[in-house]
């Protein structure tokens, strides 16, 4: 039998025998921050979005890729002695990881992360020798 003295702490036990069911079925999904995961997989504002010109001086076509973390994805690829624009979901603050392949032959190379500060737009120019390419904003 409940005397009335012990009814608040039996109403504080369930209701903490509650929360933690509540927590065990929302799992750890529930918790996570929207900014978490990659820059490719998250929502961004058309603010956010980086405006990449890529200038090909190489003789080949050329790939180009960005990084984030172990994963990498193509941006699109430039012909020999073309211009493309491409637009990249990027975040200001985060380094900007980008990688060059030419199509014949499969040289790359790995430009040094570029700390992108939300000017909108960065040039990538594409040096007759990949090693030689530069990233400027």
């Amino acid at each position: 039998m409940i005397r009335r003295r012990d009814a608040p702490r039996n109403r504080l036990l369930w209701s903490l025998v509650l929360s933690g069911l509540v927590l065990t079925l929302l799992g750890p999904g529930g918790c996570t921050t929207p900014s978490a995961g990659s820059p490719f997989e998250r929502e961004t504002n058309p603010g956010q979005a980086l405006t990449l010109r890529v200038e090909n001086r190489n003789l080949r076509d050329v790939t180009v890729f960005v990084r984030d973390g172990s994963r990498r994805q193509e941006i699109g690829t430039v012909n020999s002695r073309g211009v493309e624009f491409f637009a990249i979901p990027w975040n200001p603050g985060r380094p900007l990881d980008l990688e060059i392949e030419s199509a014949v032959g499969g040289e790359r190379y790995r430009l040094s992360p570029y700390i992108y500060k939300g000017s909108g737009r960065l040039e990538l120019i594409i040096a007759p020798e990949l090693r030689d390419s530069v990233l400027r904003g």
